[in-house]
């Protein structure tokens, strides 16, 4: 509701519940409020967890893309004010996703943190590289589960833009390269 309502809001149009209401129920405000979405991991971890933890995150992520219009606004001050802690657990869940395999939300999370204006730090350049390493000879990022039929697309669209977004901090090196990181 939140994603819709800021894109609305963005529109001109009002959104029909009011935005206070919709981001006091914000997984934002939720993660500010110490109380994050648990993200499962390591042989323990069912299918079922692991995917609930992914749709969580994906779910933030475009809370960040809404309330930012895919980075084309600076974040509002609501949001401003929250920052640290979203990414604070982005950050977590950068590692997690990578554990995980899943480069997409790899990806996507790095944009969020680019559209919160996050600056490149150590944890950030070292996704980078891993996206680079991970890239095949064709472009894409293997055999990912398509349980979309674009995901193949998303997850090219999404790893691209990552590395476009912070590569001009520190530049990663192409695919294939033996570049150390420093």
């Amino acid at each position: 509701p939140l994603t819709i309502a800021a894109f609305l809001d963005h529109l001109g149009e009002p959104p029909a519940i009011p935005m206070e209401n919709l981001l006091d129920a914000s997984l934002i405000e939720r993660i500010a409020g110490g109380n994050p979405p648990v993200l499962y991991s390591g042989s323990t971890a069912s299918a079922q967890q692991r995917r609930i933890g992914s749709l969580q995150v994906y779910a933030l992520i475009h809370e960040v893309i809404a309330l930012t219009d895919f980075g084309q606004l600076a974040p509002p001050p609501w949001l401003a004010e929250r920052r640290d802690a979203v990414a604070g657990f982005l950050g977590e869940a950068m590692h997690w996703a990578m554990a995980d395999g899943n480069i997409d939300l790899v990806a996507e999370i790095i944009g969020s943190l680019f559209f919160l204006e996050v600056p490149p730090n150590a944890a950030i350049h070292t996704l980078l590289h891993e996206l680079v390493k991970h890239q095949l000879p064709d472009g894409s990022w293997g055999n990912l589960p398509l349980d979309r039929q674009n995901k193949q697309r998303h997850a090219v669209l999404t790893a691209t833009a990552a590395l476009w977004a912070y590569g001009d901090k520190d530049p990663v090196p192409s695919p294939g390269s033996q570049e150390e990181l420093p």
